[in-house]
């Protein structure tokens, strides 16, 4: 069972305290949620997810609409009732045939350190694919599995392999390889679309980086100079090591992307603060 940070999360349109919280069993029905970064109170690109956790209920076959104002007020009161300016919460919907249960709640979080940024990290390989990558839905065997390999060999994140040898995703990221100056990931069809992956993208593009999507082999890897990964929580991180494959952490795409991603983060608080803050 998952772990609630602060002192009241919601449960369809009731707050309740923390210790009440008794998760969810996922023994039927579909689970699909949104993971949203807060930083100075604000939650980060929540239009987006919101949209995205809307097309994740559509692809699952549910018709439920959500309200997204509604939403975003009981987002706005739990950050006050915490009195969390910082952290990460969940948006999950538990989508039955017979009803929906919904939980807002704040969970614990873990970002990367500053010497990941300027060292990069360490990651692995996993045999294991999403049946339904568009969908952002809860999936115990792949996460269970790909857990235990961080926990074995004491990677930052393990990149994903299809039955046809392809890296696909990170088990919580999006991943971008680089070559000549170019940006190079996985198709968008094979892929869980990450926010921030969305967001690089369009950085890249303004930046006259061509972003080419194509399956990358795993026999492929040592074709490209640097890796990177991006995340609700990692933002865009170097990759420094992929099994025993060495990769360049401090190569200046990244570097830039990095900055201007910060930027672009930087600009969006300041319009969503509350004038006078």
């Amino acid at each position: 069972m998952e772990i609630v940070k602060g002192e009241y999360f919601y449960k369809n349109r009731e707050v309740f305290p923390a210790e009440n919280f008794s998760g969810f069993a996922i023994n039927h029905g579909t689970v699909v949620y949104e993971v949203i970064r807060v930083i100075n109170t604000i939650p980060v690109f929540l239009e987006d997810h919101l949209q995205r956790l809307q097309n994740s209920m559509q692809k699952s076959g549910s018709d439920l609409q959500i309200n997204k104002k509604q939403l975003s007020e009981r987002i706005q009161n739990l950050i006050k009732l915490n009195h969390l300016e910082f952290g990460n919460f969940k948006i999950v919907y538990h989508l039955k045939k017979t009803n929906t249960d919904s939980w807002i709640y704040f969970i614990p979080f873990k970002y990367p350190s500053e010497k990941n940024y300027s060292d990069g990290v360490s990651c692995g390989l996993l045999e294991a694919e999403r049946n339904n990558p568009e969908v952002k839905s809860v999936l115990p065997s792949v996460r269970g599995k790909a857990d235990l390999e961080i926990k074995n060999h004491h990677f930052f994140e393990v990149f994903l392999v299809n039955k046809e040898g392809c890296i696909t995703e990170g088990s919580r990221s999006n991943v971008f390889f680089i070559k000549e100056s170019q940006l190079f990931t996985p198709p968008v069809s094979e892929v869980l679309n990450g926010i921030t992956r969305q967001k690089v993208i369009q950085i890249a593009q303004q930046l006259g980086i061509r972003v080419n999507e194509k399956n990358i082999p795993v026999n492929d890897l040592e074709l490209f100079d640097s890796v990177f990964i991006t995340g609700t929580s990692p933002k865009v991180l170097p990759v420094s090591l992929i099994g025993s494959m060495l990769f360049d952490a401090n190569n200046l795409i990244i570097r830039r992307l990095l900055s201007e991603y910060d930027k672009l983060v930087a600009n969006f608080i300041k319009q969503k603060m509350p004038p006078g803050e």
